[in-house]
């Protein structure tokens, strides 16, 4: 029991932070906007895999909030990191 003990810090942002992003969700955001994108079936069953994992780990149950953070994620990594260039 002591080995998990060291997991609680953890557990409790976890919590933590699920708790603030259902907030968030709850403020009553709208969603009128729409996205349409057609992909292949490998990327399509990826981003059902997305939404499966990240969805438990965010605290999300909207697949427009995973879309956005995926989004956000995405322009976090540098281009240079890509093979493309900075400016």
């Amino acid at each position: 029991m002591k080995d998990l003990e060291k997991f609680k810090p953890l557990v409790d942002h976890l919590n933590k932070t699920k708790e603030h992003k259902i907030k968030d969700i709850e403020l009553n955001e709208t969603f009128d906007k729409v996205i349409t994108l057609k992909v292949s079936e490998e990327t399509f069953e990826a981003w059902e895999l997305l939404c499966e994992n990240w969805g438990d780990v965010l605290g999300y149950d909207n697949k427009s909030k995973i879309f956005e953070f995926a989004i956000i994620e995405a322009l976090n990594v540098p281009i240079a990191s890509l093979g493309g260039f900075n400016i």
